[in-house]
This record gives structure tokens, C-alpha cells and sequence, in this order.
């Protein structure tokens, strides 16, 4: 990204890009200005004025006002510690050395361009609202003090030029950009940006590191004067940020509420012993953010003193890599004062990859805090210690979604309401094209009885993990089906959903008139190998589908008004006796009693039996033939009597019939006579040695 294309991506927050640089505005500069001046630099420390101008060089100059030095080799030895270097818009040739002399660099307007080296030993404070624009390919400051108003750039004077700025330490209001640069923090640094400040880091890299054996400390941005703003770009092909200690950001407390934007673009790597925010926005587009370390808060959005944290992960990879035990919160943290303050994290995975190899993830903790995760437009969320936890709600309130191509892979449980402290609120939804893998999915809302626990489940797919619970989805205390089902993959393993199942609120039941649209309703879908028992009571609207494996189901199971759908699995009546409203496809319905008030259509979904077989007894008022464009139809086996009094034989796709005769029932008996309906060609039904014939040259129903 160009320098000058930054000013398409801050979008306010206290600053903005004027001519390829930054400026803070004027009433933030004032104020800060005014808090650098009698805080850092206090009135009595400030001392003579020295003056450069390019204009000068060669001409004798001797710092004053009205006749300058014309070098800053020239400033520099003319200055004592504390002087003020006042410079000119220009370009300045050579190095210089400013020893440990305290200095403050003041550029009133323009930019000063220094093409040579520069290097203190002593404190360097930059003012003005002028540029300083570092061009030497090695820049070293014991400590770099950015005023607010002011702009550094780091920048090599031709393409493929490295440079390298050096600091023990950089308290900044001001505006540091850093491009192709090498930015090290060194020792026992800690590197504030307070609000009002602008940090960019085009294809270069900051690192805090440790030097001998001294621990760096921490990277620190958006905290400061009430209602400020500090923005930190980190954008470049391999550029890298490392602060050992950690990243921490914004600040919302009674008399401080700073905030922090985080922007994450290209390859840039941000490696980092912990990773808290208080109060503000991070943006990743792209490269990696690594937290490496693990004690429980390495990983905050949000931590304990109030205000809000949204992280947009749109690309690249956030990684929580530290194998551990520990934690990952998102809205709260596990400390003292967590009941303290009103605050809220929200992790919004929308592309990328989110990864978190702790063990436990908690979405609010603490009475007052919210967490968020959502997981969409293809997105992935992941787990990955074994029996792991996403805690959605603890002791605060929690949400937690996967819909759009999101992908959340839990190697343990989610679990809502985990460790309430009662009046909480939980939300988990499972929603259109939306997968979760976990291990259970449940709650312990029961725990506290004013507790809510909310289950949706529309369009999306829920799969079971390796030794997935046998208790695999139950305990919230309102949850309900979606006119888009779900599907439910068992994954080879014998598990139990015991919730019950309401419509969701505000949907119409799917209209369904031919066999067609019937067989393509949504539906609640058994997936997957082995066996899925659900022992709640059921009132959804959508279909109900076994596509592999087997489906038991309870007295109350099955909706009346459902369609049943068999893709090849089997459903199993548990000895119950169900009403409901279709049955279409092949596979296997035993052990029960199953009146189908609307139709049943064998095959449907392509040739295939539909077998009743000796433990189940069909009732039904129509049957149908459904002719597939290659001329076949399913057929509807039952292994005892079957009783065709009374009714109506209809079909559907006549016109793609190739063979003389078609096979649509077949039972050990037939008790009673259908009737065709008017629909079918010829409108005749005769029955000749056990055949009945219907229409001519008609189809052929067989009994034997």
C-alpha cells in the first residue's frame, strides 16, 4: 500500500492523512501538545532555540533566527543539552550524531528531509507540525518522543533500501510511518501511542525484543486523553511486529475513554506474548497474528475495565498457539474487579482462520460482560485441544454463531451458560450453511432458573467429533427449528438429542403440492452412519429426513405436520404410533405404526424401495407413482398385509414412462381395491389375474 492510500482506510478516529503523511486535529493537538509540554518536557527544562535552514548552507550562519545554520552537523555542535533544533523545510546531507544530548526537534511546516544517519544517545523529542523524514538506512535513539501535531517518517531514499530506526523507547502522541523500515524497540522498552497518534508500518517491521537478558516490555496504543484515538497500520509484505511482553490497547475508565484501531493487511506477521484490548477495533486482511504465551488472559478482547472491542478477522490467520490449558476471553476476563465495569468483546470471524489451541473459550465473563464469536462468509473457528470448551456465558451473557460458509470446529464441547451467575442470556445458533463440529452441544441453564438459554438451528449442519457425548444436544431452555432444518451427522456414533423442538418463531410451514417439492422441503436430517435417538417433544415445521444410518424417535418426536423424507437410512418408531402429513423416498420404516394423512411417494429421489417391514404398519389415503426422467419409479415393499381400501393412486412425470409396466407395490397380502385418480392416462382400472392394470397402455401395480 502506498503511503498516500492510507488516507482510504482510516476513516477518522481523531486523525487524518494530509499529503501522503499524517495530522492530528487541531483541537487534540492542542491538548496533547499541552500535556507533552509541561508533562514530558516541563517549562523549566526548555532552553535556547538553534535554527536550521538549507537555504544557509555555506553562508556562515549562526543559528539565530535570521541567520541559521545552513547543516545540522553545524546545529549540533553549537547545541548544549536541552536546546531546541527549529528546522526549515528542506533536504539535509550527511550524518549526524547528537551524543547524549536532550534534544527537541522542531519542525514548524513542510517536511525536512534528512538524507545521512541519525543517532542520539540522549532523549530526542519531536514537535511541529512539520515532517521529519528519516532517509538514512540507520537511525538510532535511545528514546523517541513524538508530539502530537508532529509526523516522523522513516522512509530509504531509492526502492529496495532498507532502513533501520532504533529506539529504547518511543512514548508517542504523535505520528511515527515507518516504510521498508526495520523498527526496533530495544531493552526494558515499552512503546506507547497515546490517543491521537498514527503508526504505520508499510512492508516494514517493529520488533521489542530483549537485550541482555532484560525483558522488553510491552507495546501499548490508544491510551489517553478522553475521547482520543491512536491507529496502528501493519501493512507489508513480510513485514514483522514483536513485542515480548505483549500488545495492549485502548483504555475505558471513568475519566479516560481512549480508543485504538488496529489495521492488519498484506503478510505482516504480529507475534506477541499477549494480546488485551480494552477499547477499540481491529481489521486483519491478512498475515498472522501470533499470541504465543499462556497465562489466561493472553488472549482478551475487552479485559475487565469497560468498553468494547470488535476484532474483524476478513483474512489471514489469528493463532492463540500456546498449548495450554488456559484461556481465550472474548468479552470479560477472569479477574478481581470483572464485575466492575460494563463491558463487551466481539470476535467477528468473517474469512480467515481463528485458532485457539488453549482449552478453554469463554464468551463473557463476568456479570456485566458480553462476548460475541460469529463465524461467517466462509470464515473458520477452531479448538483444537481435545475436549477443549467454547463457555458461551460465563457468568455474563454470551452468543455464539456459524452461518454462511462459517466453519467452527470445536475438539470438545460448546457449552452454554457454563458457570452462570444467574440472569444470564446465551444464544447458539447454527444457521444457513453454517457447520459445527464439537463434541456436545448443551447447557446448564437449569442450574439458575432465571437463566435463558437460546438454541437456534436453520440451514446450517451440526457434526458430531470423535467420541462425541452420548448426551449430544439438550439443557437450553428455549430451542427451535428453522423452515431450513438442519442436518445432523452422527459420524458413526449412537448419540441422544433429548431437547425438545419448537418452530421458530415468525416462519410459515414450506407449501409443497407435487412429489417433487415435497422431497426438496428443508428438513431436520439424520446424517451420517450409526444411530441418532431423539426423546423430545418436536413442533417444527420443516421436513423430517434420515439419510443414513438410524433415526429412533420418541412418543413425541415426530411433528404431525411433518413430511418424512428417506434417503436410503432407516427410521425406527420406537413402538409408537405417529401421524403425520407426507412420506416420500426409499429406505426403511420398522418397529410401529405410521398413518400418512397426505401421500406417500416410493422412490421420489430416484429408483428405490420403501419398505415397511415386518415390525411396522402403514396407513395411508394415497399413493403415488412418480416416474423419473429415465422411466423408473420407486416401489413401496411391505413385508406383511398392506390395506389399499379406500385408496387413491396418483401419478406424477407420466410422460417420461418407457416401460410397458411398472412395479409400485409389493406385499405378502392386499387387503381392499385402490382407486386411480383422474390424473392418470385413461382413466380405467381393470384387475386381470392379480394384476391391477391402470390406464392404457397404463402402468402396472403388482401385488405378491
Amino acid at each position: 500500500m502506498k503511503l498516500h492510500e492510507m488516507s482510504k482506510i482510516m476513516g477518522g478516529g481523531g486523525q487524518f492523512i494530509e499529503d501522503g503523511w499524517c495530522k492530528a486535529e487541531n483541537g487534540l493537538c492542542r491538548f496533547c501538545f499541552a500535556l507533552f509540554v509541561f508533562v514530558i518536557l516541563p517549562l523549566s527544562m526548555v532552553a535556547a532555540t538553534v535554527y536550521v535552514d538549507d537555504d544557509w548552507a555555506g553562508q556562515g550562519g549562526d543559528g539565530s533566527l535570521e541567520n541559521p545554520f545552513g547543516t545540522l552537523q553545524e546545529a549540533e555542535l553549537a547545541m548544549s543539552t536541552l536546546d531546541k533544533m527549529s528546522v526549515a523545510d528542506g533536504s539535509y546531507a550527511g550524518d549526524v550524531d547528537f551524543g547524549s544530548k536532550i534534544i527537541t526537534n522542531d519542525v514548524p511546516f513542510g517536511t525536512a528531509k534528512v538524507a545521512g544517519s541519525v543517532k542520539t544517545a540522549g532523549a530526542f523529542y519531536r514537535t511541529g507540525a512539520g515532517t521529519l523524514l528519516l532517509n538514512g538506512q540507520t537511525n538510532e535513539f535511545a528514546a523517541l518522543s513524538l508530539a502530537p501535531g508532529s509526523t516522523t517518517v522513516v522512509a530509504p531514499v531509492a526502492d529496495g533500501v532498507t532502513n533501520v530506526l532504533t529506539a529504547t523507547s518511543l512514548p508517542s502522541y504523535g505520528c511515527l510511518v515507518a516504510s521498508n523500515t526495520v523498527t526496533r524497540i530495544r531493552s526494558a522498552a515499552t512503546l506507547d501511542i497515546y490517543g491521537g497518534s498514527y503508526l504505520s508500518f508499510v512492508g516494514g517491521s517493529l520488533t521489542m525484543d530483549a537485550a541482555s537478558g532484560t525483558a522488553a516490555r510491552y507495546l501499548r496504543f490508544g491510551l489517553g486523553p478522553d475521547k482520543t484515538t491512536a491507529t496502528m497500520v501493519l501493512d507489508g509484505v513480510d513485514a514483522t511486529v514483536s513485542a515480548y511482553s505483549g500488545l495492549f490497547f485502548g483504555q475505558y475508565v471513568t475519566k479516560t475513554k481512549s480508543s485504538a484501531e488496529l489495521i492488519i493487511t498484506n503478510d505482516t506477521t504480529l507475534s506477541l506474548k499477549a494480546f488485551q484490548g480494552r477499547h477499540g477495533t481491529v481489521r486483519q486482511y491478512g498475515g498472522k497474528v501470533d499470541v504465543y504465551f499462556g497465562w489466561q488472559e493472553a488472549f482478551a478482547l475487552s479485559y475487565d475495565n469497560g468498553g468494547t472491542v470488535d476484532y474483524y478477522l476478513y483474512g489471514g490467520t489469528l493463532d492463540k498457539s500456546a498449548e495450554n490449558d488456559y484461556y481465550a476471553r472474548i468479552g470479560g476476563a477472569n479477574h478481581a474487579n470483572y464485575n466492575n465495569y460494563t463491558s463487551t468483546g466481539r470476535l467477528f470471524v468473517h474469512g480467515g482462520e481463528a485458532i485457539f489451541r488453549c482449552r478453554y473459550c469463554t464468551l463473557g465473563t463476568g456479570t456485566k460482560h458480553t462476548g460475541v464469536v460469529e463465524v461467517k462468509n466462509g470464515g473458520t473457528f477452531t479448538m483444537t485441544r481435545a475436549n477443549s470448551e467454547v463457555a458461551v456465558g460465563n457468568r455474563g451473557d454470551g452468543t455464539f454463531e456459524v452461518s454462511d460458509g462459517g466453519v467452527a470446529t470445536i475438539n470438545g464441547s460448546v457449552i452454554a451458560l457454563a458457570a452462570s451467575a444467574g440472569g444470564r442470556t446465551a444464544n447458539v445458533s447454527i444457521l444457513t450453511n453454517g457447520t459445527l463440529k464439537a463434541r456436545r452441544l448443551v447447557s446448564n441453564a437449569n442450574a439458575n432458573e432465571d437463566d435463558t438459554a437460546i438454541l437456534v438451528l436453520d440451514g446450517g449442519k451440526m457434526i458430531a467429533n470423535t467420541s462425541a457425548a452420548a448426551e449430544f444436544m439438550q439443557g437450553f431452555t428455549a430451542a427451535s427449528v428453522g423452515v431450513g432444518g438442519v442436518v445432523i451427522d452422527t459420524a458413526g456414533q449412537n448419540l441422544t438429542i433429548a431437547q425438545s423442538f419448537a418452530a421458530r418463531p415468525g416462519q410459515s410451514a414450506p407449501v409443497a403440492a407435487t412429489a417433487a417439492q415435497l422431497a426438496a422441503i428443508p428438513a431436520f436430517t439424520k446424517a451420517g452412519e450409526g444411530t441418532l435417538s431423539l426423546t423430545g417433544d418436536n413442533e417444527w415445521l420443516c421436513a423430517t429426513c434420515v439419510s443414513n444410518g438410524t433415526l429412533v424417535v420418541g412418543e413425541d418426536a415426530l411433528p404431525s405436520t411433518t413430511t418424512l423424507q428417506l434417503r436410503g437410512g432407516v427410521i425406527d418408531l420406537g413402538g409408537n404410533s405417529f401421524t403425520i402429513a407426507n412420506l416420500v423416498g426409499h429406505g426403511t420404516v420398522s418397529n410401529g405404526t405410521l398413518t400418512v394423512t397426505g401421500a406417500v411417494w416410493p422412490g421420489v429421489y430416484g429408483a428405490g424401495t420403501l419398505t415397511i417391514d415386518s415390525t411396522a404398519t402403514l396407513s395411508l389415503t394415497k399413493l403415488g407413482c412418480c416416474v423419473a426422467s429415465d422411466g423408473t419409479c420407486g416401489c413401496l415393499e411391505v413385508a406383511g398385509t398392506q390395506n389399499l381400501a379406500g385408496v387413491t393412486v396418483v401419478g406424477e412425470g407420466m410422460e417420461n414412462k418407457t416401460h410397458r409396466g411398472l412395479t409400485l407395490v409389493k406385499a405378502s397380502a392386499i387387503v381392499g381395491a385402490p382407486a386411480a385418480d383422474a390424473s392418470l392416462a385413461g382413466n380405467c382400472i381393470s384387475l386381470v389375474r392379480g394384476t391391477l392394470r391402470v390406464g392404457a397402455p397404463g402402468f402396472i401395480i403388482s401385488f405378491w
